[in-house]
């Protein structure tokens, strides 16, 4: 019951931190303004880094709940989790640049093949690198959980930012959505 509530507190924190991150009025007033559409704004990297936090802070929740992980697993578990997500995320960087990178040589009239194959090389260690990231965290969480739980793991992870994504949109603002019905007690 108690993991249930703190859910459901966490799960609160993260979309008020989201709405807060992008106030309506903001969005309103810009809707006007030249320049790029609100909808298609970057938050700033302080709010990503916020969000990114908020939602790796609710994963750990619903995978303690989804694994029913005791205490000395979530205690040896989660640390070598942080870890991998930390290795991931520093490849992805490297990939998004990578691939960046790659978009402007390949439409370059005056690039070299040299510099698009090196540039291809790269991004195949990279994918190579995510795997083997993978795999040492697979053997490491080995000792620590179940066949069972490893799979549950694997299978969340996969519908993750699904779920996430259904969570977000369900707490957007919608158009054409009728506000919600008032108490009777008229609050």
């Amino acid at each position: 019951m108690l993991k249930k509530i703190l859910s459901a507190g966490l799960m609160l924190g993260l979309f008020a931190g989201i709405a807060l991150a992008n106030p309506p009025g903001v969005r309103a007033r810009l809707a006007n303004q030249p320049g790029p559409r609100p909808d298609k704004m970057q938050n700033s990297p302080k709010d990503r880094a916020e969000i990114q936090k908020r939602i790796r802070t609710m994963k750990i929740w619903k995978l303690t709940d989804e694994l029913d992980l005791t205490d000395e697993q979530a205690a040896r578990f989660f640390p070598k989790l942080n870890v991998m997500e930390d290795q991931h995320d520093e490849i992805r960087k490297q990939m998004h640049e990578s691939m960046q990178k790659l978009g402007q040589l390949v439409w370059d009239e005056d690039a070299k093949d040299s510099e698009i194959e090196k540039l291809l090389s790269t991004i195949e260690g990279l994918n190579s690198q995510e795997i083997a990231v993978r795999q040492q965290f697979r053997k490491d969480v080995e000792a620590i959980l179940t066949p069972a739980q490893i799979g549950k793991m694997i299978l969340f992870n996969q519908h993750f930012p699904e779920i996430v994504r259904e969570m977000i949109q369900e707490m957007a603002p919608q158009p054409n959505r009728p506000p919600p019905p008032r108490s009777r007690d008229g609050g």
